[in-house]
């Protein structure tokens, strides 16, 4: 498993979210979106395990550009403690995904459907009905790579043409 393919797939996730990157040192990059009005910071930990010190480096770097949202990329093991310490906290956004879920990018296999975030108040789905959508869950694939929240509604164009809703739980 290569940095370089991993770097690679997270410079097409950030891209697809619609980022471009503008500051790349070492193991940290910044990225904001063209418009300049949503900024997100990349961190790829090369050490075998991340754990709480690699949690507290993750929140300096984020003080120090100002920023608020994170994606650590970690390389084989995350400590209990680091996880624990991620859940808890409230004033920054931290996303984790493994080296090896970076390797390749889901949204260019074959069997891929577009999936779009829709607004709750577009007319596509009657409000008593979104409750009773499938669930798609935040651990999913694609919901990770675009980050999807809790709540949010997807519409999926399947190859066939037929449209599918989800909501993410």
């Amino acid at each position: 498993m290569s940095w370089e393919r991993c770097i690679e797939t997270i410079k097409e996730m950030l891209t697809d979210r619609g980022y471009v990157v503008w500051l790349d040192i070492d193991s940290i990059s910044v990225c904001s979106t063209r418009d300049n009005k949503s900024h997100i910071m990349v961190y790829t930990c090369h050490s075998e395990k991340f754990n709480i010190e690699g949690v507290k480096y993750a929140i300096y770097q984020l003080q120090q550009h100002k920023l608020k949202h994170i994606i650590i990329v970690y390389q084989n093991i995350i400590t209990s403690s680091a996880k624990k310490a991620i859940e808890h906290l409230q004033d920054y956004t931290m996303e984790l995904f493994e080296k090896r879920e970076l390797q390749f990018n889901p949204t260019r296999h074959r069997l891929y459907s577009p999936h779009t975030k829709i607004s709750k108040n577009d007319n596509e789905i009657p409000i008593d009905q979104v409750n009773l959508l499938p669930i798609l869950l935040r651990s999913d694939v694609i919901a990770k790579y675009f980050h999807f929240s809790r709540g949010d509604i997807i519409r999926i164009q399947r190859i066939n043409g037929s449209i599918a809703y989800r909501i993410v739980k």
